[in-house]
């Protein structure tokens, strides 16, 4: 997997799927126009560059944003960064794109594909945001 996320992780643990964990160094793009393009680039070379070194291995890499409107939302710097985004979702539909790549060199795989969900948020208050961080940390989500 050329991936360090516990989500995509703890996903594949409970396939029963065995999996190693190769995350990839690269400098993911951020700043695209297109929020499906950012994510199928980000993908490929996620799983490009694990799959340069590992000729045999099935490998699977993948990358998500969120998209308000025309905004792409991505990870939030910090606490306070992510307070904000979440007061912009309050009573709205965002869409997440989730683009998957899954390469095999020797077996002259390398599929790319992308799902996109519509999410809508009922409105909300600061206290549920502050309980919502009390559970989940919000800086390692898209």
């Amino acid at each position: 997997m050329a991936s360090a996320s516990p989500r995509r992780k703890h996903l594949l643990e409970s396939l029963g799927i065995p999996f190693e964990v190769c995350a990839a160094d690269v400098e993911e793009l951020d700043d695209h126009a297109d929020p499906q393009e950012l994510v199928e680039t980000n993908a490929r070379l996620k799983t490009e560059l694990v799959a340069r070194s590992r000729l045999e291995d099935w490998i699977l890499g993948s990358d998500t944003t969120v998209a308000l409107g025309e905004e792409i939302l991505n990870k939030p710097a910090d606490l306070e960064h992510a307070r904000s985004m979440l007061r912009r979702m309050s009573g709205k539909t965002h869409r997440v794109y989730t683009a998957v790549c899954l390469i095999n060199r020797q077996a002259q795989v390398n599929e790319l594909f992308t799902v996109t969900s519509d999410v809508t948020f009922k409105p909300f208050d600061d206290d549920l945001i502050t309980r919502y961080f009390e559970v989940v940390n919000p800086l390692d989500k898209a």
